[in-house]
């Protein structure tokens, strides 16, 4: 088993970044934390493999609905953080957290 990972909520914002800009096929920069994931478009077969994306890059087993419960990427980015960390409520500035596996470069 590998050493688990701490991670950084700015790593989790940036892991949501890089899938968003992975699947809309765009760079990275034109994505920010503030961004709507609903007002970019996706089908529901985009927005699967966006959250397979996430999956992948952070280790985690999500819903579909995240998508729609979390639309903008700050608000998507915390709620893994402290699903991942086990920290509901947690300030993402002071809060680690730990993965089993290292992060997804895409």
């Amino acid at each position: 088993m590998q050493e688990p990972v701490k991670v950084s909520f700015e790593d989790v914002v940036s892991q949501v970044i890089r899938a968003l800009a992975t699947q809309l096929d765009v760079d990275p920069k034109s994505i920010d934390s503030q961004s709507s994931i609903r007002h970019l478009g996706f089908s529901s077969l985009e927005a699967l493999r966006f959250v397979g994306y996430i999956e992948d890059a952070l280790d985690v087993s999500l819903d579909l609905t995240v998508v729609y419960e979390f639309p903008i990427v700050e608000s998507l980015a915390r709620h893994l953080f402290e699903m991942m960390s086990g920290s509901a409520g947690a300030d993402p500035a002071t809060a680690a957290e730990r993965v089993d596996g290292p992060l997804a470069a895409y």
